[in-house]
C-alpha cells in the first residue's frame, strides 16, 4: 500500500502526543489503545538526510539520548504531510565537525540557529554555548 501523508493534527488527535514536539509524550488513553509506543518526528528543515521513502537509511541531527533508541519515525515530506517510514533504531553518532556543518544548506543552519535561540529545547545548548564562551 501507498505511504500517505497526513497532519500533525490528525496523528495527534488519533495517536496522541503533541503535535509540535520530535518526540511527543504520548498520553494513557493512547497507550492503552496502540500500546507504547516512542515517535519520533523529523522536518527535512531540521533533518534534510531523513529518510524521503519508507525504510530508506537517513541521518538525524540532535543532541539528546544515547544514540541506541528505537522509534516510529513520521517525516515531513511536503507542506504539512507526514508520512510513517516504519520503525528505526538510532545508532551510535559523533557530533558535527566545523566542515560539515558549514556544507549545510543555509535553510538547515537558519532554522537550528533560530530554533536554538526562540524554542524550549534550545534551552540546554544555550547555556552550553554560554558556558563555553566564559570558560574559553
Amino acid at each position: 500500500t501507498a505511504n500517505v501523508g497526513v497532519s500533525r493534527e490528525f496523528i495527534s488527535k488519533y495517536y496522541g502526543g503533541n503535535p509540535q514536539s520530535t518526540f511527543p509524550s504520548i498520553g494513557q488513553r493512547f497507550i492503552d489503545l496502540h500500546g507504547d509506543i516512542d515517535y519520533m518526528y523529523l522536518n527535512l528543515d531540521y533533518n534534510p538526510h531523513a529518510p524521503q521513502v519508507p525504510g530508506a537509511p537517513g541521518l538525524f541531527y540532535g543532541w539528546e539520548g544515547d544514540g541506541t533508541e528505537m522509534f516510529r519515525l513520521i517525516v515531513c515530506v511536503g507542506r504539512r504531510e507526514w508520512t510513517y517510514m516504519g520503525e528505526y533504531k538510532t545508532g551510535p553518532y559523533a557530533p558535527l565537525t566545523v566542515d560539515e556543518w558549514n556544507s549545510q544548506d543555509r535553510v538547515v543552519k537558519t532554522t537550528w540557529a533560530q530554533g536554538t535561540v526562540e524554542s524550549n529545547w534550545g534551552v540546554r545548548m544555550r547555556a552550553t554555548i554560554r558556558l563555553r564562551e566564559r570558560l574559553a
